[in-house]
């Protein structure tokens, strides 16, 4: 190895490994921060093919995936899944949620009721599937087979988490209304010390109907 670098100083060649050099950024130091100031502006989240096209309509830089998700790493910019919300539900869910409370506990208060037993939770009816397979797994090898059960079937479970009081989770064969009358009297009595219990539900119609016909 020594020779070959005697014979390329002989002829007039450098050796400049470790000293840099290559192909110059597609976008110069102000120009990254143009484009992440331009980002920024529009708001909401980005696909790598829309963060491709803004640079090539802007800066005419042209990148490819890759060297794009290194540029997203230098902006400060994360990757992730977005926590679903439903489009119905509007910015001020939470203030009204809390004065919706609020008021019930002034009505409470009004008849006489202890607040510091007061029971408040959130419930809901959900089903899981038994044969998803949607899991995320590492694995030290490539190709592996995972067993999965192809019954097409489902778990129903009814969840009482309380915020404050004695939780119930059980499992459900049907969600109908004696279901749902006997989960309440469930809650009743795994919350026997509470003067009130208050329950947070969903718009579900399997509920308000049987709220409406009990």
């Amino acid at each position: 190895m020594d020779s070959a670098l005697e014979c390329k100083k002989e002829v007039g060649l450098v050796n400049r490994q470790g000293q840099g050099g290559g192909a110059k950024p597609r976008l110069s130091k102000e120009q990254r921060q143009q484009f992440k100031h331009l980002l920024q502006s529009q708001g909401g989240f980005y696909t790598i093919g829309r963060m491709r096209q803004l640079a090539l309509e802007c800066f005419g830089a042209g990148y490819g995936r890759r060297q794009l998700q290194r540029l997203a790493m230098e902006l400060n910019m994360y990757c992730y899944k977005p926590q679903p919300r439903d489009y119905r539900q509007s910015g001020g869910a939470c203030c009204r949620l809390k004065d919706r409370v609020q008021a019930v506990a002034d009505v409470l208060r009004m008849r006489g009721r202890d607040l510091s037993r007061l029971c408040i939770s959130f419930a809901d009816e959900s089903s899981q599937q038994l044969y998803g397979n949607t899991a995320r797994l590492w694995s030290f090898e490539r190709g592996l087979v995972k067993q999965v059960n192809t019954n097409r079937k489902k778990l129903h479970c009814f969840g009482f988490y309380a915020l404050k009081g004695r939780s119930v989770h059980r499992s459900i064969g049907r969600g109908n209304q004696r279901t749902m009358r006997q989960m309440l009297e469930a809650i009743r009595a795994a919350n026997q010390k509470a003067e009130a219990i208050v329950v947070v539900w969903d718009n579900h119609r399997r509920y308000l109907c049987w709220k409406k016909k009990s």
